[in-house]
Order: structure tokens, then C-alpha cells, then sequence
């Protein structure tokens, strides 16, 4: 099976940290932080990877990322609404042309956006 792990800019590793771990609930499975340079961390959540770098020439803040098929998006939904967290409780929201499908959007403090997305059947 072929994967495809996103690269997302980010530029402060207590805020990556802060969103994705603690509020999305991603773990990390491997992290570079030198003493003198930017840090890239892998996280994961079940089957999602994604990539967050600080590195200036590793792409631009702002991306959108798509993740499909993404199950329980309800009980999800409603786990990271539940944290007291500073972060915005993600709307639900129907896909345009896909009319069993549902989505939910977050955005980091970097301007980058996560949309989960879910088929109902």
C-alpha cells in the first residue's frame, strides 16, 4: 500500500505540541530537536501520519490536508470539543458533491488546515 505523509510548516514546538498532541490527540512517534536548529517531528493518529518541520526552506504555512475516510468523526468531534483547550470547536459540516459525507475542520496555529473527513453509510 502506498502512503502519503503530508509535510506541514510549522514554527513552535510548544504550540505543535499543544494542538496536536494534546488537543487532536495525535502521539509522537519520533522527534529531532538539536540545540541549534529547527526541529521535525512524526506523529500519528491510528492510521494518519503527518509530518510537522520548522525547517524555513521546507515549504509555506498555510496547507490544506485532506484526510478521508476518517471513522467515528462524531464521538471524535465531541472528545476534543470536551478539552479545555484554547483551540476552536470544530464545526460539522456536508461535502459538497458528496452527499454521504461529512467534514470537520481545524486549523493549527500556523494557518494550516486539517479536514477530516467521514463517509456515512
Amino acid at each position: 500500500m502506498t502512503k502519503v505523509i503530508p509535510v506541514l510548516r510549522v514554527f513552535d514546538y510548544a504550540k505543535a505540541i499543544e494542538f496536536y498532541i494534546d488537543w487532536l490527540g495525535f502521539k509522537i512517534d519520533w522527534e529531532e530537536r538539536p540545540d541549534d536548529g529547527p526541529f521535525q517531528v512524526r506523529i500519528s493518529l491510528n492510521e494518519i501520519i503527518l509530518h510537522l518541520i520548522e525547517y524555513r526552506d521546507a515549504g509555506s504555512h498555510g496547507a490544506w490536508v485532506i484526510i478521508s475516510e476518517f471513522k467515528n468523526m462524531v464521538p471524535y468531534r465531541k472528545i476534543i470539543s470536551m478539552k479545555n483547550s484554547p483551540f476552536k470547536r470544530p464545526d460539522l459540516r456536508k461535502v459538497p458533491h458528496e452527499p454521504n459525507a461529512i467534514s470537520m475542520t481545524v486549523a493549527d496555529p500556523f494557518f494550516n488546515r486539517i479536514e477530516f473527513r467521514e463517509t456515512m453509510r
